[in-house]
Formats: structure tokens, C-alpha cells, sequence
């Protein structure tokens, strides 16, 4: 194992422990020099998927499932316009419910985005095996309030940090995985309000009892047919059990403008 690293060390991070220490640490310019041995920051966008595990951290290139990353924010995107998700071969595409990421207390920490990479032009790309979770992280005011911002459609949320992401690339194996390990929560969708300890919840009937990380070869029997060519049917991804990252998924309204 490179870096000395002992014998079968993996780097399985929670959700949260990827939002709340990595991806806020690096922020805030803080354990750089642990950090960067774990996930480095990469221009995801200027390789092809398959050239990416050649370039994670020494902790982590070794890992034959996933790998992780940290990637600067376009500056169309800090602008509200639309990250350039075009690669050499191909292109990455948003796909399933943009969910909010949660913390053991049941707070939540940040936004999650799921993408799947096509090979070719869009809108006729072919669709792969390689997939992409592009979480941010959700700003707390030090007194524990939320910096709101409005979306386009009238609704007010949270805002998040700007400056970066964190991406978790991987190849859907068809295997089981406890990606996300807090323990059961109740059944329920959070909403943010002022802070994580004054957030409102609604009942969620269609909860599934689970933490497991369902892959896509496994979760493919309860998805609708999705096209070769870049394109779904957004009835087919409201269904589907994509990922099931998370125990909510919820709908963020104003994700493409963040």
C-alpha cells in the first residue's frame, strides 16, 4: 500500500464525514497537508473518467470502487450559470433527484447532485457504467443560522459554499454497499429552516426502512427505461431508486442555478 498505509486500509467515508471534515477543512484551509493525501483537487473535467483513478490521492489510488476528488467552482457557476460538464470523450449529465445530505443529528450539511458520464456529443451520447455524486457544502452563520438565498422560481433556501466541491467517482459494480453508515432515522423529509436545530419535518409514507447504498445493477429492476442516447423520462427518475444515498430525497428547486 502506498504512503504507508497498512494492509487492507480502505478510505469509506460517511456523507457526512465527507461534507463536514474533508470538504469544510478544505475550505476553510485547515489539515491541508492530511487532507491532500486523501482526496486531491483535480480539473475532473479536463479527463476522462477512466484516466481519474490514475490521479487520486496516495490513499486512495489504490482503491478499485471509488475515488474522490475535490474541484474547483467554474466561474459561470459562481455567476448562476451552468458548469461545463464536458469531458475529452464525453460528458457528464445530471440524472435522478437532487437530495439534501444529512448528519448523524439528522441536520442537514449540504447538497448532493448524481451524474452519469456519456460517451460522444450530447444529446447522443452513450451512457456508461461511470458514475459521479458531486456533493457541496451548506453555509452556517457561526450563531448557527442559515445564509438564505432565493431561487429563480420564488422559493428561498440555503446557500452553500462556491469556492468548491467534493466528487465521488465510481463505476456501478451491481453489488451492495453501506456507502452511508448513521443509523436509522425516522421516516420523515427534512426541510431547512433557520438552522439544523429549528428545521420543520413532513411525513414521508414512501420511506424506505434502509441506510444501504443500492448500485445501479442492483436498483435497475425498479427504474423505467432510460434512452442510450443522454436522454430519460423524468417520470422513470422520480421513481427510481437511483442511488438511495440517502434515507430523503428531496426536490431542490433551485439546484441548477447553485
Amino acid at each position: 500500500m502506498p504512503g504507508g498505509f497498512p494492509i487492507g486500509y480502505r478510505f469509506y467515508p460517511t456523507e457526512e464525514e465527507l461534507l463536514s471534515f474533508y470538504l469544510k477543512n478544505k475550505l476553510d484551509g485547515n489539515r491541508e497537508a492530511q487532507i491532500d493525501r486523501i482526496i486531491p483537487l483535480v480539473d475532473i473535467y479536463s479527463y476522462d473518467p477512466w484516466q481519474l483513478p490514475a490521479r487520486a490521492a496516495e490513499a486512495n489510488i489504490g482503491d478499485g470502487e471509488q475515488w474522490f476528488f475535490f474541484v474547483r467552482i467554474q466561474e459561470r457557476e459562481t455567476h448562476g450559470g451552468r458548469p461545463n460538464r464536458i469531458a475529452p470523450s464525453g460528458y457528464w449529465k445530471a440524472t435522478g433527484t437532487p437530495g439534501y445530505v444529512y448528519s448523524s443529528n439528522n441536520g442537514v450539511i449540504g447538497l448532493r447532485k448524481s451524474l452519469v458520464f456519456y460517451t460522444g456529443r450530447a444529446p447522443y451520447g452513450r451512457k456508461t457504467k461511470w458514475k459521479m455524486n458531486e456533493y457541496k457544502l451548506r453555509i452556517v452563520e457561526t450563531n448557527g443560522d442559515d445564509v438564505a438565498s432565493s431561487s429563480s422560481h420564488g422559493a428561498t433556501t440555503f446557500a452553500v459554499r462556491r469556492e468548491m466541491s467534493l466528487c465521488r467517482i465510481y463505476v456501478k459494480s451491481g453489488v451492495l454497499r453501506q456507502f452511508d453508515r448513521r443509523p436509522p432515522v425516522i421516516p420523515a423529509i427534512q426541510e431547512p429552516g433557520p438552522g439544523p436545530s429549528s428545521s420543520t419535518w413532513t411525513e414521508n409514507p414512501n420511506q424506505q426502512p434502509t441506510n444501504e447504498m443500492i448500485d445501479d445493477n442492483v436498483s435497475e429492476g425498479l427504474n423505467l427505461d432510460r434512452d442510450e442516447a443522454g436522454t430519460w423520462d423524468p417520470m422513470a427518475d422520480d421513481f427510481a431508486y437511483w442511488e438511495l444515498m440517502d434515507d430523503e430525497i428531496v426536490n431542490l428547486e433551485s439546484w441548477n442555478s447553485i
